[in-house]
């Protein structure tokens, strides 16, 4: 699958700034795309306003208006880097929530650091949406049609051949699926395959005992859940412990 592109803009009145982001962006990060480049104020409204970019690299000092004042009509979601050749703007930067400010002449390896760290909060955000877009609910299967179950009442899934029983609050299902499938579906909603045969819900964890293998985890309900010796380092990762 193609990763999303990220977009970029770039403002600013020096030609040899913007000439070095773009080869840098060419040659460090090719996820990007840059929608455009202005060198004044005017042409940068018109531009930042057509391709509404997520991160837009500013030159303080842009000829033919105030890079603040550009900030401000346009109002647009982006993450601001600020460049300029002293400090004297960083504060004012600051209170138009810029993500960073970069003295030029612009040094390589930190205009990278910080276009990598935008990048990562950016995939974080977009993360966060489509997990916030899913549907916590799964459709199981009925005599009469089908029953749609909470992703949180579900405690744990058995494989049982071509078969999985989904144990709930509300009792149990016999469902006509894998367990693959039920892992698959449910991998966003905070499950984890502890086991070949078990698929557990990791908010019921209650206890985790050591024993044959690699221990097992006690539920909420008191079941107890066994734990390959494959399985127990992802486990032990997600909780930040140490085996």
């Amino acid at each position: 699958m193609k990763k999303p592109t990220i977009s970029v803009a770039i403002a600013d009145s020096d030609d040899q700034t913007r000439n070095l982001i773009q080869v840098i962006l060419e040659e460090h990060f090719p996820e990007i795309e840059l929608t455009s480049e202005s060198n004044c104020f005017r042409e940068a409204l018109i531009n930042i306003s057509r391709c509404q970019p997520q991160i837009l690299f500013l030159g303080v000092e842009i000829e033919g208006g105030c890079s603040f004042d550009l900030i401000e009509t346009l109002s647009l979601p982006f993450k601001t880097v600020f460049l300029s050749h002293d400090e004297q703007h960083a504060i004012r930067a600051l209170r138009h929530k810029a993500s960073d400010y970069l003295l030029k002449p612009l040094q390589p390896h930190e205009f990278i650091s910080v276009v990598e760290r935008l990048m990562c909060q950016i995939e974080q955000n977009r993360s966060a949406h489509q997990r916030n877009n899913l549907v916590p609910k799964i459709a199981v299967p009925s005599l009469k049609g089908l029953n749609f179950i909470s992703t949180e009442e579900i405690l744990y899934a058995e494989a049982d051949s071509n078969y999985t029983i989904l144990h709930h609050k509300g009792g149990k299902e016999v469902v006509s699926r894998t367990l693959g499938q039920f892992e698959e579906e449910l991998n966003d909603f905070g499950f984890l395959r502890v086991h070949h045969k078990y698929l557990i819900n990791l908010r019921y964890i209650q206890n985790y005992e050591r024993g044959k293998g690699g221990g097992y985890v006690i539920l909420c309900n008191r079941s107890e859940i066994p734990v390959s010796v494959r399985k127990k380092s992802e486990l032990f990762r997600l909780f930040s412990l140490q085996e």
